[in-house]
C-alpha cells in the first residue's frame, strides 16, 4: 500500500521541520509528502525546500495565502496538493497538520490496520500535548474519532465520501458520512501523535 500525504502549511518554520523529520524517520517508507505552502510570509518555504531537495518523496506547491474562512482554509490548501497527484497511484489518502510529531511507527500500524480490515475506512492514533514537560493526552474529543490533525483514509473510502469539504466542522462530517456508508472511524489509542502547537 502506498500512501499520499498532504501537508497544508502556513507560517510553520517553528514546526514543520519535526513533522518532516517524523515522516522521514518511518519505518514504513512507501509514500509521497506533498506541503502545500499557504503563503507563509516566514521561513517555511526555505525548511521545505531542504526536504524536496534531499528526499525525492517530498514536493511542494506554493500558494497565495488562502481566505481565512473557518474551515476552509486548510481544506482548501489540501485540495490544491491533490490536484497535484495522481490518486489512482495511491492506496491511503492522508491530511496532516504541520505541527505534528508521529511516531516511527505510525505508518506501518495504519497500513496494517486497512490491510487486515478492509471495512476500515478512516484511521488515527491520539492526539498528545506538551504539558509541564509531559505527553498528556489531550481530551477535546471522543477516543473514537479521528482528529483533523491526523487523518488517513482509504482512497476508496476518501473518494466516496466526496474528499474533505471547505465547511466548519468537516472533521465532523466525515464521521457521519463514513457511518451511513458503511465504513469504520478507527482511532488506534497505542499511536500517540505529539502536537506541537496548541
Amino acid at each position: 500500500m502506498k500512501f499520499l500525504i498532504i501537508i497544508p502549511a502556513h507560517n510553520e518554520e517553528d514546526n514543520l521541520s519535526f513533522t518532516l523529520n517524523s515522516l522521514q524517520q518511518q519505518s514504513f517508507k512507501d509514500y509521497k509528502v506533498v506541503v502545500v505552502n499557504d503563503g507563509s510570509i516566514d521561513q517555511t518555504p526555505e525548511i521545505i525546500k531542504k526536504y524536496t531537495d534531499q528526499d525525492s518523496r517530498f514536493e511542494t506547491i506554493n500558494l497565495q495565502k488562502s481566505a481565512h474562512q473557518p474551515g476552509s482554509k486548510v481544506v482548501n490548501a489540501f485540495k490544491n496538493g491533490l490536484k497535484t497527484q495522481s490518486i489512482n497511484e495511491f492506496d491511503i489518502i492522508c491530511k496532516f497538520d504541520a505541527d505534528i510529531i508521529l511516531p516511527e511507527n505510525y505508518l506501518e500500524t495504519i497500513r496494517n490496520a486497512f490491510q487486515n480490515n478492509p471495512e476500515n475506512g478512516l484511521i488515527g492514533g491520539l492526539l498528545y500535548i506538551e504539558k509541564n514537560g509531559e505527553w498528556v493526552y489531550e481530551g477535546n474529543s471522543n477516543k473514537h474519532h479521528v482528529r483533523g490533525p491526523m487523518k488517513a483514509y482509504r482512497k476508496e473510502c476518501f473518494i466516496e465520501i466526496g474528499g474533505l469539504r471547505e465547511t466548519l466542522g468537516w472533521d465532523n462530517i466525515d464521521s457521519i458520512l463514513l457511518e451511513n456508508l458503511g465504513w469504520k472511524e478507527v482511532v488506534l489509542p497505542g499511536l500517540q501523535v505529539k502536537l506541537i502547537k496548541v
